[in-house]
């Protein structure tokens, strides 16, 4: 039996990069060396989530997909963090998982 984190970790938190990945990339016309700085990746893992070889192990409802969305926006603007964003959505994610308990 894995704890919830290691599911986050494994699964929730790939995912959230993939969708601010594609969003910076296709939104807002980010390159993907550009994307990379912003969040701390490497190019070569921003390429990976835009072609969908990472960040398939969980899927986003809407609730959580707007909060992407809405985090990119922050990110983009430089008005908070990749770190900060994940955290607020893997919270929301832990909260309900321990609703449905």
């Amino acid at each position: 039996m894995s704890l919830p984190c290691e599911y986050i970790v494994k699964n929730v938190i790939p995912s959230i990069r993939k969708e601010v990945v594609k969003i910076l990339s296709e939104d807002y016309g980010m390159c993907n060396r550009d994307i990379a700085r912003k969040l701390g990746l490497t190019d070569a893992a921003v390429s990976q989530y835009l072609a969908e070889k990472r960040g398939k192990g969980f899927e986003l409802d809407e609730k959580i997909y707007t909060m992407v969305r809405e985090s990119a926006d922050r990110i983009f603007r430089g008005l908070s963090s990749i770190d900060s964003e994940v955290c607020k959505i893997c919270n929301e994610i832990k909260r309900r998982m321990g609703e449905k308990k």
